[in-house]
């Protein structure tokens, strides 16, 4: 006879993982900071979230944002446009 997960199963890792986000993205945040100089409010919650989902590390997820800030970004510090 096979065992099926009970639904106060789940329910107890889905409240694992929330409990776990807060801390994971706060040490993946400093990371950030203190690897690419990057400020953790530059990048998008859905980004963190996604990250958070891979199981990444917080160092590793610091390289992944760092590389998403910088690819949305255009290269040089002329990419906006000035008033006339």
């Amino acid at each position: 006879m096979r065992r099926h997960h009970r639904p106060e199963d789940a329910s107890k890792i889905l409240e694992a993982q929330y409990a776990a986000y807060p801390a994971w993205k706060i040490e993946a945040a400093k990371e950030l900071q203190r690897r690419h100089d990057i400020a953790a409010t530059a990048i998008p919650e859905r980004v963190w979230a996604n990250l958070f989902m891979r199981g990444l590390n917080p160092q590793a997820t610091a390289d992944r944002a760092e590389i998403y800030h910088r690819s949305i970004r255009p290269a040089g510090k002329n990419w906006r446009k000035t008033k006339r």
